[in-house]
């Protein structure tokens, strides 16, 4: 796979040090990102389905701005109504939960502050993870509140405050949330704050800071990964091209690891929107005021990934772009991230667009339009588990103008099988013993379904399809192995284990003397090599012409030897020769011929 060409090469840029203030320690790795190309697996094309729903609170009003922010996890979504009348305070603001029943995306809660406030704003950012809600508004110093629940029972938890706070501070702007740790943005004092929780009990963290460029503008957060970015970096009044910053925490402690950023002197707005993956090792990024070609303002999005979790490597991998760019949509807007597919907004543009990818290859797999409304529709978005949506606060709803919608889509992207431990067959190659497949590791999305079949020497054993197999009397002396199928709605791949040879039993006899008098008696001795079977009787017969006669039976020991006697009771020649059954199959000696003397 090529590395992606991009429109804009950045230069590489050491940038001004984050400031990490409290509990974080004082180091950082501001480390500029290259281009690399890494792959973990082909993927294929998405199927977008259309709206599932139109979202519109059972109360709506106009110039209520609902879809102002959005969120979803799971059957739950979030969306703000920030201009909202709440008891007659204007501009109170709202949340309203939503989940899917039967299908359906059906209405369960309005969440509002505890003490509603005219232009308090609740709802102006919005974040979820599991049964946890995270909502923020900005009046005053600004709050960020913490609900508990599903579907129509959720409960206020906790109301998050910056230790420092301020008026103005703007702290509440942008919200992320994941497992028990929050992260708040304050982009107006350049600060992003940390809580965690402890039972029901939240605390802050750490506070964490980078001067200028409104840091906290947006966030996201996966696990001890924190993502903030500050879209007028290096700050307002020079060229904004924005920036982003990596922090990881180690127990308590908090530590800058990387800086997204470009140096190609135009006011790109680089971190405008920003998303995190749910392990933490890929980063989207918004950067809305790109030039695209000629087109100036058209937006784009990029990708950044590193190897694993503990890694403070950042690379670029590929730039987005909307595949019918255009002056002035401000394309990456608002991002969104969920495994291999990317949502990504306009601001201003009417639009969101569906990518796919792994590493440094991206596809635009669909274009989500509102069939010619307003110009917020992909102002906010939010993805999760398959399901898209998309905000569009100005849209009118019967007839209610600027009252807004979420429109929610099915998003299911494939990914073809791909092998990343080929299959391993695992047992005692011998006859009747069982052999096992362990089927290997596949990647793809949906997670694909394995089948098997057995070989012998290459070629396919009939009815041989299950993930274990005896060995038969028909495998002795040729090789086997298992031939894996992965399947899903991307394709199917094929793999083959390792090669186990079987060997054919033998069975060997001696005599103690190939010539003895008539009357006497011989003694025989012999093993049977390469069976494992629970027989243990071996038949020592006579064989004259093609006529065999049993002579005398006899046990194997556990080492799978044998010996008896035998009584030569006439003179003659006496061809003599062992026989083993095992598992329907009969294996013989060589002949011993021992001459019988008068």
């Amino acid at each position: 796979m090529q590395p992606y060409r991009f429109r804009h090469v950045p230069h590489l840029k050491k940038l001004a040090t984050p400031i990490l203030v409290g509990t974080m320690a004082a180091g950082v790795l501001a480390a500029w990102l290259a281009i690399a190309v890494s792959s973990a697996y082909a993927v294929g094309p998405v199927s977008v389905l259309d709206p599932q729903a139109e979202l519109s609170p059972s109360d709506a009003v106009a110039s209520a701005w609902f879809g102002n922010a959005v969120a979803t996890s799971g059957d739950t979504i979030l969306v703000g109504d920030y201009l909202k009348t709440v008891t007659g305070h204007n501009g109170a603001g709202a949340v309203y939960a939503f989940t899917r029943s039967g299908g359906q995306w059906v209405q369960r809660a309005e969440l509002t502050a505890p003490t509603p406030t005219a232009g308090e704003h609740f709802g102006q950012s919005v974040a979820i993870f599991g049964t946890t809600a995270l909502i923020g508004d900005t009046y005053g110093s600004g709050r960020a509140y913490v609900f508990s629940g599903s579907a129509g029972s959720w409960k206020l938890q906790a109301q998050l405050a910056a230790s420092d706070a301020a008026a103005n501070d703007w702290f509440g702007y942008s919200v992320a949330v994941s497992g028990d740790t929050a992260l708040v943005g304050a982009p107006n004092v350049d600060s992003a704050y940390v809580f965690t929780r402890s039972g029901t009990k939240w605390t802050q963290q750490a506070k964490l800071k980078v001067i200028g460029g409104y840091f906290g503008w947006s966030v996201a957060l996966a696990g001890d990964t924190a993502l903030v970015g500050a879209y007028q970096h290096p700050d307002p009044w020079s060229i904004p091209e924005g920036a982003a910053y990596v922090f990881g925490r180690s127990g308590t402690t908090w530590t800058g690891q990387a800086t997204h950023s470009f140096t190609s002197m135009q006011d790109q707005y680089l971190g405008t929107s920003a998303a995190l993956s749910a392990d933490g090792c890929t980063a989207l990024l918004g950067a809305p005021r790109t030039t695209v070609g000629t087109q100036v303002l058209a937006g784009a999005a990029y990708v950044f990934t590193r190897p694993d979790a503990g890694s403070a490597s950042w690379s670029e991998q590929a730039e987005l772009t909307d595949a019918d760019a255009t002056g002035g949509p401000e394309f990456g807007g608002s991002v969104a991230l969920d495994g291999d597919t990317a949502l990504v907004g306009d601001a201003t543009g009417a639009n969101a667009s569906v990518f796919t990818g792994s590493g440094s290859s991206w596809t635009q797999q669909a274009e989500l339009t509102n069939g010619g409304g307003t110009s917020t529709f992909g102002s906010s978005v939010a993805l999760d588990g398959g399901t898209a949506v998309v905000g569009d606060y100005r849209q009118t709803v019967a007839g209610r103008q600027e009252d807004g919608a979420a429109y929610v889509y099915s998003v299911s992207s494939t990914a073809s099988p791909v092998d990343s431990v080929a299959p391993t067959t695992a047992g005692v190659p011998a006859l009747g013993q069982t052999l096992s497949c362990d089927g290997g590791t596949w990647m793809g999305t949906p997670t694909p379904t394995l089948t098997y079949q057995w070989l012998r020497n290459g070629q396919p054993i009939g009815g041989a399809t299950a993930g274990t197999y005896i060995v038969k009397s028909a495998d002795c002396g040729h090789q086997l192995a298992c031939q894996v199928m992965a399947a899903n709605a991307g394709g199917q791949a094929w793999a083959n284990s390792n090669v186990l040879s079987v060997p054919t039993p033998t069975v060997g006899l001696k005599a103690s003397s190939l010539a003895v008098r008539a009357g006497r008696t011989v003694t025989l001795s012999g093993s049977v090599k390469h069976s494992l079977a629970a027989s243990r009787t071996v038949f020592i017969y006579r064989k004259v012409a093609s006529k065999l006669t049993l002579l005398k039976k006899t046990t194997l020991s556990t080492s799978g030897g044998f010996r008896t006697v035998v009584k030569l009771k006439r003179k003659g020649s006496w061809v003599l020769l062992a026989s083993y059954k095992a598992y329907g199959a009969t294996f013989k000696s060589k002949a011993v011929t021992i001459r019988v003397l008068a």
